[in-house]
């Protein structure tokens, strides 16, 4: 059975970590770079945004009566076999496990360039999830 008020709550704060980071989208790798509060924001949006995706995969994996994968990538990849998203999309959103761990352990090793190009990537891919996540729990009230 689907922990609906948990999944929900992990939308909201997904939603709202989302929505602060959209203004962002535009910044120049040279403002990301010269400004220190807003680089570090973006990044703990993103590992925030991650986050909150992996929690919501874990709470529908377990919701479908299935064993908790074996790491953040595969929880992407899990929700295929449930029917949430495509095989294409889960593939998509899959690297965004190590985009996750590297703002989380391996911050003094980061590339700003790196960071900077998933800004996009990031909002692009969230925004589908998102509509996804909500297009299934839609269809598993019913």
């Amino acid at each position: 059975m689907l922990n609906q008020l948990g999944i929900g709550t992990r939308l909201t704060d997904l939603r709202r970590y989302f929505d602060e980071l959209e203004p962002l989208r535009n910044i120049t790798l040279e403002e990301y770079k010269d400004d220190s509060i807003r680089r570090h924001a973006i990044e703990r949006l993103i590992e925030l945004i991650i986050e909150c995706a992996i929690d919501i995969n874990g709470l529908i994996i377990a919701g479908s009566g299935r064993r908790p994968p074996g790491d953040y990538r595969s929880s992407f990849l899990e929700l295929t076999t449930i029917g949430v998203v495509s095989f294409e999309f889960a593939s998509s959103l899959a690297p965004m496990a190590r985009l996750r761990n590297m703002l989380a352990h391996e911050y003094e090793a980061m590339n700003d360039e790196e960071i900077h190009a998933n800004i996009p990537l990031v909002l692009n891919l969230f925004s589908q999830y998102i509509a996804e996540i909500f297009h299934y729990i839609d269809k598993e009230m019913i």
